[in-house]
Parts: structure tokens; sequence; C-alpha cells
């Protein structure tokens, strides 16, 4: 997905006539894989409150704050989605302090 993504931004790049630098594809994995930490923040508080049922009030749970939405976190996709993730999080050094 990074490539296609990559390949686009080239491609929009060079049809709006832009002629500086344009970043490799091998230094945009790079900065991908460096601000994994977002991504991990993404999965654990944001998701969670995307996934959560559409009849679910949305101000609702985010007044709450994720402490109080286990019925959310407790979903058997996002706990589905986080266990893929997690271990991609910790390849990338998401987790080293």
């Amino acid at each position: 997905m990074l490539q296609e993504y990559h390949t686009t931004l080239c491609d929009t790049l060079n049809a709006i006539g832009y002629s500086k630098k344009v970043i490799t594809l091998e230094a945009l994995r790079k900065d991908y894989d460096d601000k994994a930490i977002y991504g991990l923040f993404g999965a654990c508080c944001v998701l969670p409150i995307v996934l959560a049922d559409k009849g679910a009030d949305q101000d609702s749970l985010l007044e709450k704050g994720v402490g109080q939405i286990s019925e959310v976190l407790n979903g058997g996709f996002y706990k589905k989605a986080l266990q893929r993730m997690l271990p991609e999080f910790d390849e990338k050094g998401a987790f080293k302090c």
C-alpha cells in the first residue's frame, strides 16, 4: 500500500509541476516505520471509537473517555484487529523508549 501511495504522490507532484526533489520510496518507508508510535496511538485511542456500534452516541463515548467505554474496547472485531496490529508495531519499534 505504501508503494501505491508513493507512486500516486510522485505522479501528482509531477502533474502539478513540482520541481524539487521527491522523497524516495525507501526514505518514505523509513519515515513510516519511524513514526509507528502514531499508528499505535490511533489503534488504541481512535480505532475503538471508529469501530463503535453505529447506534452508539459518539459524543457520549468521547466525553466518557476511553477508560469508560469498555463495551467498545471489549468488542471482538477491535480485539482481533489490535491483536493483529500489535506485533507489527513492536517490529517497527513503537514500544521502545
